[in-house]
């Protein structure tokens, strides 16, 4: 799933920033700039330039809530916003999660504040990408940049979270204030995760949305806008992880099943 700037995991946390494209390893000035150009305040990007490593060490355990099935996930976090949409963009297109005559790839980088994939919802991407030459190009001409195979993100994980720090309009501000962004968005992420590997929270929530009334349903809908509501599976997902973003913790005591 994603969440959106505009409303289109680890009980010790572990970050898995990977090498190459997602470990981009260039001079600090130029990570900098790359950075404030984006729209980041000095600050922000002073730190998102340097390791990531004093990221956790200093924020991992106060802004990353532990969840269930956290040992079981991979977290990244995007120094580039082009790369967000390399990877994922064709993938949620190809899943009807949006309009790509609303969201552009361009689009897709600068407001995609993080998303999530799961490896079991791989298999019908396996069957379609060869078919997805005109959304590749797309993404090429638009951010100059080459569209990415998503499953290369899960590395050996059964899931991968990705958190786009420069799509959070808190750059703009205090390193804080964009720690407090991106426990957010990681939070609303690891819930989308647990939710799929968890058969009951999955079957639950469907049924929850499917017995919401009109009214209920409207003004979820009016909290959130720029989801596809239309499609039961994403308001289902969607409305649970807006549910459970305040404490994700209490998912292990309500599904017991899912957390060993």
């Amino acid at each position: 799933m994603m969440r959106w700037t505009v409303r289109v995991g680890l009980a010790a946390l572990s970050l898995a920033v990977a090498t190459g494209i997602w470990g981009v390893k260039k001079r600090f000035s130029q990570r900098q700039a790359a950075c404030e150009s984006s729209g980041g305040s000095a600050e922000v990007c002073s730190r998102l330039t340097y390791g990531f490593s004093d990221w956790i060490d200093a924020w991992g355990s106060e802004y990353a809530p532990t969840m269930p099935s956290d040992s079981r996930m991979r977290l990244l976090i995007a120094r580039r916003p082009e790369l967000v949409a390399a990877h994922a963009y064709c993938y949620f297109l190809h899943r009807r999660w949006f309009d790509p005559a609303r969201i552009t790839p361009d689009a897709f980088a600068r407001s995609v504040e993080g998303f999530s994939i799961v490896r079991s919802e791989l298999a019908t991407w396996r069957e379609a990408r060869g078919g997805l030459a005109p959304c590749y190009e797309s993404v090429r001409r638009a951010l100059g940049v080459e569209a990415q195979d998503p499953e290369s993100l899960l590395d050996r994980f059964d899931a991968v979270v990705v958190v786009n720090p420069l799509a959070l309009g808190s750059t703009q501000g205090t390193w804080k204030s964009l720690m407090r962004e991106v426990s957010r968005v990681l939070v609303h992420e690891k819930i989308h995760v647990f939710q799929q590997l968890c058969a009951p929270f999955a079957e639950r929530a469907k049924a929850e949305w499917a017995s919401l009334s009109r009214e209920a349903r409207e003004e979820m809908m009016r909290a959130h806008p720029g989801y596809n509501w239309a499609d039961p599976e994403v308001a289902a997902r969607e409305r649970a992880a807006f549910l459970h973003e305040k404490d994700p913790g209490a998912l292990a005591s309500v599904y017991p099943e899912c957390s060993r």
